[in-house]
């Protein structure tokens, strides 16, 4: 009934070609990010949670994922958690430079629209 209803709000009374329908299309798109999300939490228990420098990067990009709506807010936050706690703790050198360009990277993500805030 409630994919019914999600169906009809994408696209009222309208069909896809051939035996498919919006909301069968919906429940199959629903289905697969159910399987996503839970192929994704089982490589959760793998986390070494008592390293610090792994598991707050790790748990801002969980968090932050569903919290944000966006997969790129929860990897950019988890992205430069982990240079900026590698850092601290005096270990910038096992940062790889790609991890350090997409956290930079990040940082002007997320710096953008304070920016265009500024400069009008």
């Amino acid at each position: 009934m409630a994919e019914r209803a999600a169906g009809r709000a994408l696209q009222p009374g309208r069909r896809l070609t051939g035996l498919f329908r919006w909301e069968t299309l919906l429940a199959v798109v629903l289905l697969a990010l159910v399987v996503v999300g839970f192929l994704m939490m089982t490589a959760v228990r793998s986390i070494d949670w008592t390293d610090y420098e792994i598991a707050i990067p790790a748990f801002l990009a969980i968090v932050l994922m569903p919290f944000t709506y966006s997969i790129s807010a929860g990897i950019g936050a988890g992205f430069i958690a982990f240079a900026v706690l590698k850092t601290a703790r005096g270990k910038a050198r096992e940062v790889s430079p790609l991890m350090w360009g997409a956290a930079a990277l990040f940082v002007i993500y997320f710096l953008r629209d304070p920016i265009d805030l500024l400069l009008g």
